[in-house]
């Protein structure tokens, strides 16, 4: 693009009809956190209002820095599925001229980049507008996460579960010709998912923002991509907009277009070039992959780095009178590509690249390298573990605090205390291990009782029992013999001759040793299993079935009519049958499916699909949206490999089976009024 060209503009787009905050006075519950929502998207995608303060109240703020909120994360999908959906009212049936049509495409680009910050979840399905064979239309896309976090080896071992980072595809449900996308998110909110690993590979010295990510998801994005029957768009901001960028020139033949808002740039190695730069050779293999990058107004991000020289470099720049309302921090945050007044002009790339390199030497090498390496570091491997664990634990603390006094003040032990010298301290030493095992030990036990109390049954001791009964009856005797004595031990304890103070704390440590020491082998046991890569990752708390869901995107109770061949429906179920369950491909009997099959059981498809001249008829399917989708996706897998029974195969397949069936578990009913028929909504959306 050349400097100063013009890339875009002249139309003006509007996430809501009304740019004007709703008041939240007399709502709560699901109906105020609705409000919020659209009042926050409103902020981001229609202009700044001096009324954001009254977002900000105790709610919100403990949302953002304390702990997300569930139910505002359930309202801001609702929030953005309307704003979709406003859009599509404005641009249905018309034919734009090319410069408004770039603007309507990367405006809906920039809203998808901001679609992950609402915690979005496999069971619900967003419809998204897309220019598909020339006319503008709506298209439901099925959400796929992508872990991009390691799932084994050392760094696991210092991940939490608030850590974990995805990338989200979006995959067409029954259109056949509209594009997948790829959204990488960018840098979240203190409570937001992931915020101290998106946090650590943002400032990760001598490396391009995100690169760690990129090298520990990569595979799994790979993986994904390898699915789709197109390629993807792919879209992100900030952070997202620089994995966005590293992906590009790693597996740019596998991608139709790339959109990054105000990215870092990449960072040119002093050494060598990455291994995962494979910009020249892509060029040569997929010259129609344009790579967008898009710097807003002063945005202060996209000042760094450096930019491939054939990429195109667009400046969003906001009308004068709009800048009198924002500042660098806005500029970054928020979208102007739905302004009829933004401009969007083209950036000589070299002339760019030539202007930061004194900035790209001093700030985003040297400084940021420093304060990664002396301070970054010991904080998220040192400091930040010790304060998790302390405050996860706050009741075994406490317990602690409380069996080291109790110990100490036993009738039995009172004496000992006035005895100076070593025995004092050996008594103070034997009381603290003492106190350490039992409140650890009763710690894992009350969360035992409160997790099966609550039919929870997900804590780490319950775990550790499900281990148990797999051992041997010699070990699971010798642990409920040590349970046992530890329950008696109050009893018999007070009873020790105080001539041997020291048995007291002693005894109890004896005690607590057999369950202890073994439950300590049990977490050893999973440490290395999770360094060697034994373990098989779990499903996500922010993607958990049992959250609530929104009903009206549910794809589980969301039905459809698909028209599928005759041809597709044998590769189903020769790949489900066949391949995963190893049974025959012909059931022996079964009247099954006629609902679904247009009149037609699975015995008689699949004797059709034999048939070369049936196999290529089309029937229309009647199943929820997620049969759908698992249908045609694991269709399309066993083609690729060729109906071979690969490891690779049954792992695909696996994992698309497995995951909708995950999903039919029965989650809390969401109540469809408080969210959907708020009598309110006409009025503002």
């Amino acid at each position: 693009m050349q400097d100063g060209e013009l890339y875009a503009g002249g139309l003006g787009l509007n996430f809501y009809e009304s740019a004007e905050l709703e008041p939240l006075e007399g709502l709560d519950g699901r109906q105020a956190a609705l409000a919020v929502a659209r009042n926050a998207l409103r902020i981001l995608t229609m202009g700044w209002q001096d009324e954001v303060k009254t977002l900000l109240n105790r709610k919100v703020l403990k949302a953002i820095f304390w702990s997300r909120d569930q139910e505002l994360m359930r309202a801001m999908r609702i929030a953005f599925q309307q704003g979709f959906d406003h859009l599509f009212q404005q641009l249905q049936g018309k034919q734009l001229d090319p410069l408004k049509q770039r603007q309507a495409d990367l405006y809906i680009s920039q809203c998808l980049s901001l679609l992950p910050f609402s915690d979005i979840t496999p069971y619900e399905c967003f419809t998204i507008p897309q220019w598909i064979n020339k006319r503008w239309q709506m298209v439901h896309y099925k959400v796929v996460p992508i872990e991009l976090t390691p799932v084994s080896g050392f760094k696991k071992l210092f991940l939490s579960e608030q850590d974990r980072v995805f990338a989200y595809g979006l995959e067409p449900i029954n259109h056949p010709d509209a594009d997948p996308h790829l959204i990488f998110m960018g840098t979240t909110y203190p409570a937001g998912q992931g915020f101290v690993s998106q946090l650590n590979t943002d400032l990760e010295g001598f490396e391009t923002a995100g690169k760690k990510l990129y090298r520990n998801g990569r595979d799994n994005i790979v993986r994904w991509l390898n699915r789709q029957d197109r390629k993807a768009r792919v879209c992100g901001t900030s952070l997202g907009g620089a994995l966005s960028l590293l992906l590009a020139i790693d597996q740019g033949d596998k991608l139709q277009r790339v959109d990054a808002f105000n990215p870092p740039g990449l960072y040119k190695s002093w050494l060598k070039k990455s291994q995962y730069d494979r910009w020249e050779e892509i060029r040569k293999t997929n010259k129609n992959l344009r790579v967008y990058v898009y710097k807003q107004g002063d945005d202060p991000i996209s000042k760094f780095g450096e930019w491939k020289e054939d990429w195109d470099i667009v400046h969003v720049i906001p009308s004068d009178e709009r800048k009198k309302k924002l500042n660098p921090l806005t500029d970054h945050a928020m979208i102007y590509s739905g302004y009829e007044d933004t401009q969007f002009v083209g950036v000589d790339t070299k002339a760019d690249n030539q202007e930061r390199r004194k900035r790209n030497f001093w700030l985003y090498t040297l400084l940021r390298g420093v304060f990664y390496y002396s301070v970054l570091v010991p904080f998220r491997y040192g400091v930040l573990p010790a304060l998790r664990y302390g405050w996860a634990h706050k009741r075994q603390v406490g317990l602690g605090l409380g069996f080291f006094a109790l110990f100490l003040l036993f009738p039995a032990l009172v004496p000992a205390l006035f005895i100076p010298g070593p025995a004092i301290l050996g008594l103070l030493a034997s009381a603290l291990i003492s106190a350490v095992i039992w409140s650890y030990f009763t710690d894992l036990l009350l969360t035992l009782i409160y997790d099966d109390f609550t039919n929870r049954k997900r804590g780490e001791f319950n775990s550790f029992l499900n281990w148990v009964s797999e051992r041997p009856v010699w070990v699971r005797a010798l642990l409920g013999t040590g349970m046992v004595l530890i329950s008696a031990a109050m009893l018999i304890v007070p009873l020790i001759p105080v001539f041997v103070p020291l048995m007291t704390p002693v005894f109890f440590l004896a005690l607590a040793a057999v369950p202890f020491m073994a439950f300590l082998s049990y977490c050893v046991i999973q440490s290395i299993q999770t360094l060697a890569g034994l373990n098989k990752p779990t499903i996500a708390e922010c993607h958990d079935p049992l959250l609530p869901r929104n009903p009206e995107r549910d794809i589980y109770r969301k039905e459809m009519s698909a028209k599928m061949s005759i041809q597709d429906l044998g590769d189903y179920h020769f790949a489900t049958r066949v391949l995963l369950k190893d049974k025959p491909y012909l059931p022996l009997s079964g009247d099954e499916y006629r609902e679904r099959y247009q009149g037609l059981s699975k015995r008689e498809v699949l004797l059709k699909s034999q048939d070369p001249d049936e196999a290529t008829q089309s029937i229309q399917v009647k199943a929820p949206e997620a049969k759908i989708h698992e249908m045609r996706q694991i269709a399309s897998i066993a083609r690729r490999f060729g109906f071979q029974k690969s490891p690779a195969c049954l792992e695909e397949l696996r994992a698309i089976h497995d995951g909708y069936k995950l999903g039919k578990v029965k989650s809390p009913e969401a109540v469809d009024d408080d969210l959907v028929a708020e009598p309110r909504m006409d009025n503002w959306v």
